[in-house]
């Protein structure tokens, strides 16, 4: 059977395993408690493992390469788009330097004189 808590493989007949009884002790439960434990079978399988295969490091290697090429192209992207991002900033600025701005009563002194 299998400890229904953790999945490990526990002794016959036996619900939970050493280890998990050992932390359930630490927090004792009323007497007057209703707890419901879900029923198992003798077949339950324990949780489920990951099934994906070892890599070689061939494989490794070719997955890493692949994952610096992405972030390189993902860090031109980002750096372009910035670029793009001050470049329209400044233009902006330095276009809406020379039209007066609506309600403006007053001129800035170029230091030539009319």
């Amino acid at each position: 059977m299998y400890c229904l808590k953790c999945g490990k493989e526990t002794a016959d007949k036996q619900v939970f395993c050493d280890h998990c009884l050992g932390v359930m002790s630490d927090y004792p439960v009323k007497a007057d408690a209703k707890v419901h434990l879900p029923h198992r079978t003798e077949a339950a399988t324990p949780k489920k493992q990951s099934r994906k295969r070892p890599m070689q490091p061939e494989e490794q290697l070719a997955a890493m390469q692949q994952l610096v090429r992405r972030l390189l192209a993902a860090l031109i992207a980002v750096t372009v788009l910035f670029l793009l991002t001050a470049a329209g900033l400044v233009y902006t600025y330095k276009s809406s330097e020379a039209l007066p701005t609506v309600g403006r009563n007053y001129t800035i002194n170029t230091g030539r004189r009319p």
